[in-house]
């Protein structure tokens, strides 16, 4: 079988490991496969696989899959996502998310000692329940948090393919990261950070609904289950009181949508020249307004032959954005990045 260099080296990096038990197959949905360490090919999961320290994960359209560690976390690959499992040690666990959204439920022991890590950022756990979300075209990672606590740092650089005698090294960089310029993530709370961004923007809680919607999804959009209502509303509730007692320290105003397939928050109009921001569907995904698509690069374009007002629409709400930068792909930046 044919591989690249690159791959002997990745692979000879690991040559004198032993990798770590990380976890078993809780639940599965979809296809979803797995590259051991020291593997050349992929082969599917099912519910009672061990995955190691080491291994990549790769979800299709419409999988999903909940791993429980072997130290009590929750960890959840939603569809068309991929997650390198970095370290797993005595002491520390690291997650590389290479694209698509993680929902992670680290038990309090592990606080301060779990870790993940994308292509722009990287997460420290201080707290117990969080989906992060990275979109590898605009280098873009957003943070949702459910409970406890997460600090979010803008990180821009690469784990090393030899991360097997580089662990401490890797572990210490990353908590220097989040100790310089990390934001703090609390419940309700959402940031996010991309390629143009100097830092994280500051927290913004989402539309209560919303969060309750996203909450209680415990398959990050793949299964259409119903939701209670009794509950859906207690959660809201809680959300709204927390608006209403908290005065927001973000530019942007609290109560707004976010679309998590591509991580940006849409704040609620201001003014009529917007007619609408949005919905949500009953997973709590983002549904742009009639006659515009998402686009992880320019966020709200038109469609051809559609409403004749997305257009006007589709650049009011790409105004509204705030402090998140859209990426110019005529930018020198971001063909730096990307046109290899």
């Amino acid at each position: 079988m044919k591989y690249t260099i690159s791959k002997k080296l990745f692979i000879l990096s690991f040559s004198f490991f032993t990798f770590a038990n990380f976890g078993t197959v809780e639940k599965l949905k979809g296809t979803v496969t797995i590259l051991p360490p020291k593997n050349l090919e992929a082969k599917k999961l099912k519910v009672g696989d061990t995955v190691s320290e080491g291994a990549s994960i790769l979800t299709r359209k419409k999988s999903y899959i909940k791993i429980k560690t072997n130290s009590g976390d929750i960890i959840t690959v939603g569809p068309r996502s991929k997650m390198l499992i970095a370290i797993k040690d005595r002491q520390n666990t690291l997650i590389n998310l290479l694209k698509g959204k993680l929902r992670t439920k680290v038990t309090k022991k592990n606080k301060d000692h779990f870790f993940i890590k994308t292509r722009s950022a990287a997460l420290g756990v201080r707290g117990t329940d969080f989906t992060t979300t990275y979109h590898p075209k605009s280098l873009r990672t957003s943070l949702l948090t459910f409970d406890g606590e997460v600090a979010l740092s803008k990180d821009m650089s690469k784990l090393n393919t030899n991360i097997a005698n580089n662990k401490d090294n890797l572990i210490k960089t990353i908590k220097g990261s989040l100790g310089r310029s990390a934001v703090s993530v609390k419940k309700a709370d959402f940031t996010t950070v991309g390629l143009i961004e100097e830092k994280p923007i500051r927290p913004v809680i989402i539309n209560p609904t919303q969060y309750a919607y996203l909450k209680l999804d415990e398959s990050l959009g793949v299964e259409r289950t119903k939701k209670d209502t009794k509950q859906v509303r207690k959660i809201s509730k809680e959300i709204k009181d927390l608006i209403n007692n908290q005065k927001s320290i973000s530019s942007l105003k609290n109560g707004g949508l976010i679309a998590d397939q591509i991580g940006v928050y849409i704040p609620p109009k201001k003014n009529e020249s917007i007619s609408k921001i949005g919905k949500i569907d009953t997973n709590g995904n983002y549904v742009p307004p009639k006659g515009i698509k998402l686009d992880p690069v320019k966020v709200f374009v038109p469609i051809e032959n559609e409403n004749p007002k997305a257009v006007s629409e589709a650049h009011e709400l790409n105004k509204s954005l705030g402090p998140q930068k859209q990426v110019d792909a005529e930018n020198p930046m971001y063909k730096r990045y990307f046109d290899l």
